[in-house]
This record gives structure tokens, C-alpha cells and sequence, in this order.
């Protein structure tokens, strides 16, 4: 529906590479297991059925149309959009910041205030990367945060996502 309206899809080049090692056809399903070995003891047998439509809908899942792999800047009618380089719970977590209304969308790099940061995919040099990635965000002039998961959040989630990490490491 996007791509036939002219969308262009950006993505970072790890997720590039993730999707076609995982090929695509068959990311539905993966995803769908994922999700029911991760939250099956919370579902029910009907819910667990109807879990691959209520993760995807109708969207269509397509290869990136283009690469990044560093802080970019593209302007769309005129307005300049960074993307940036950022990872967090994963190597391939851009966020996306709008200087001109100071809006972060933060994708897996901040998570909203009710949940803790998601590291069961990472080790001590992932969650040092992700303290780096958060430090980088909090010295820029935001005024509202998207998160990849919660609700609409404040810089505060920076450096409560930077304590959480360092206690983390310290732990382990």
C-alpha cells in the first residue's frame, strides 16, 4: 500500500542483511514464533491463533530501498530529517530526530516509561554501545520522544535508561 503510493523504505544496513539471510517470505512466521515462545503462557488458544494478524494487519513486508549504516540527513519538502545511528537493544536501531519540532522517534534505542530496557539480545559491549547511543541523544534539543515500545515519553527516559544499563554491567 505504501510502495505503491511511492514510499521509499530506509533502514539500517544490518537489518538489510537480517532480512535477506531470514528471507522475507518467511518473516511473518518467524516473527509470529517469536512472539508466541516469548508471551505464549499469557495467550489463549484463540488469541494465539489471531497473533499473526494482530502483529502485521495487512501490511506488506518488503527489502529496504535504501541503506544506512551512519548518521544521515535527508530533507523531505524541505525540512531536514537525521537519521541517526543509534544502537540500542540491537546493532541496527536508527532513530529518526526532527530538529524543527524537537521530536525524537526513538525505535528500540528508548523504550517508554513502563518498561525496563529489553537486553536479553545483547552482553556488556552491546549495553555499552546503547549508553553511548543514549548519551548522543541526551545533547540534543528534544521536546517529545517516541519510543519503539510505550507511550509518548521526556528526555528523562535518556537517563533512566543510562542508569538502568550501567547498574546492568555493573551486575554482570
Amino acid at each position: 500500500m505504501f510502495k505503491e503510493a511511492g514510499a521509499k523504505t530506509i533502514g539500517h544496513a544490518n537489518l538489510d542483511i537480517w532480512l535477506r539471510e531470514n528471507k522475507i517470505e518467511g518473516l511473518r512466521e518467524f516473527v509470529t514464533d517469536l512472539y508466541k515462545r516469548w508471551f505464549g503462557k499469557y495467550l489463549s488458544k484463540e488469541d494465539a491463533k489471531e497473533l499473526k494478524e494482530a502483529l502485521f494487519g495487512d501490511a506488506e513486508l518488503s527489502l529496504l530501498d535504501q541503506t544506512i549504516d551512519k548518521d544521515t540527513v535527508i530533507k523531505v519538502d524541505e525540512e531536514d530529517i537525521h537519521i541517526l545511528n543509534t544502537p540500542g537493544h540491537w546493532k541496527a536501531c536508527p532513530s529518526v530526530y526532527l530538529p524543527s519540532s524537537k521530536v525524537l522517534f526513538a525505535g528500540d534505542t528508548i523504550f517508554g516509561p513502563s518498561f525496563d530496557p529489553t537486553t536479553r539480545f545483547g552482553n556488556k559491549n552491546i549495553w555499552k554501545q546503547w549508553i553511548e547511543s543514549l548519551e548522543r541523544l541526551s545533547k540534543l534539543d528534544i521536546y517529545s520522544i517516541i519510543p519503539g515500545h510505550g507511550r509518548l515519553c521526556d528526555t528523562k527516559e535518556i537517563s533512566r535508561h543510562i542508569k538502568y544499563l550501567k547498574e546492568l554491567i555493573a551486575k554482570t
